[in-house]
């Protein structure tokens, strides 16, 4: 994989950088973690993959206790329930070190209490499994392209459809 970002991501990169965008993605679903870290990888970002919430939680320290020492993320997506930590348990580490890496949230829990939860944790979306993954690439690209104000969005569901903006 090329350190260098290359100056067209397949359509979904709007932006250019000096170097690729490091996205964090962990789900135990070694399929869904696959799937997305394929998808973020033809896009152009360095990806780096958890399988669950311990190796989350050990990447996301040692990031936050660092941010000189690789690896750093720039952005990081997280399936909720996990062997050890849970997305969430992960999320409020990171807000309780005043980290500033947005975080974007996919579960198949997606009950409206889970959102909630993650939103007032400072996720800046929350996708419900299965969701589409053209909104996720969206949602990632507002997120680095607004640091620190990215928009709080609620991914579709089943249907594809959109479940409301919190904006």
């Amino acid at each position: 994989m090329s350190m260098n970002a290359p100056t067209d991501w397949g359509g979904h990169g709007r932006f250019l950088r000096e170097r690729a965008p490091r996205i964090l993605v962990a789900d135990d679903d070694p399929d869904i973690r696959s799937e997305l870290a394929s998808a973020l990888s033809e896009d152009g970002f360095l990806v780096v993959e958890a399988a669950d919430g311990n190796e989350l939680l050990d990447l996301v320290v040692h990031a936050v206790a660092d941010p000189s020492a690789r690896p750093f993320f720039d952005a990081i997506v997280t399936d909720v329930m996990m062997p050890g930590f849970s997305g969430l348990d992960v999320l409020t580490a990171m807000r309780s070190r005043t980290a500033r890496v947005p975080v974007l949230v996919i579960t198949a829990y997606g009950d409206d209490r889970t959102t909630r939860i993650a939103e007032s944790l400072g996720a800046v979306a929350v996708f419900r499994k299965p969701f589409d993954l053209e909104d996720l690439r969206t949602a990632i690209e507002n997120a680095l392209a607004h640091p620190g104000h990215p928009p709080r969005i609620d991914g579709g569901g089943a249907d594809g459809s959109d479940n409301g903006s919190n904006e």
